[in-house]
């Protein structure tokens, strides 16, 4: 039989039946004092050092497997940290941006009011001075209601009345 052919024989035994041989092994070494230790030429798949030294080849393999499989599970966790950094850095950003966007809400509703309120006001104004322009083209003065159609009503109505300094309108004022 050939080196690879053995060893290929070796790998391909089950895990239990080698865990078997080697218990049996180290107890029959107990027993002897050692002397039960086999090592055969050509070797065969049970001889104590063979047994021993597939043992130690899978150990070695499950160890080096163990250890990649640790680095592959710290590199996930680094991930999941750095992910969850991440996240509570954008967490906060958001937080930012939300606490602004409702300030900028706030601001605009403000803004809305404080419109609406001057549109209002303007629109008293308007039709105050559409009022007050009806008035004096229908020669009626538009703060006490004095009609000014003579001279004499326009004078007694700048002295007694309002004060209004304009004794007769012109159609395009206003008081």
């Amino acid at each position: 039989m050939k080196a690879e052919e053995f060893k290929q024989k070796q790998r391909s035994m089950p895990d239990d039946f080698l865990i078997t041989l080697v218990d049996a092994q180290i107890s029959r070494l107990a027993e002897t004092g050692g002397k039960s230790h086999t090592m055969s030429v050509p070797p065969k798949t049970t001889d104590t050092d063979m047994v021993l030294s597939e043992m130690v080849r899978r150990f070695k393999d499950l160890q080096s497997q163990l250890k990649e499989k640790e680095k592959e599970i710290d590199e996930a966790v680094e991930k999941c940290d750095n992910s969850h950094g991440m996240a509570l850095e954008y967490k906060s950003q958001l937080k930012e941006i939300t606490t602004k966007y409702n300030t900028i809400k706030l601001a605009h509703k403000h803004a809305n009011i404080a419109c609406d309120k001057a549109e209002s006001q303007l629109e008293k104004e308007r039709a105050q001075k559409e009022i007050t322009h009806s008035l004096w083209q229908e020669g009626v003065c538009p703060k006490c209601g004095v009609s000014m159609f003579d001279k004499f009503n326009a004078e007694i109505h700048n002295v007694k009345r309002c004060g209004n300094k304009k004794a007769v309108a012109d159609n395009n004022e206003c008081a």
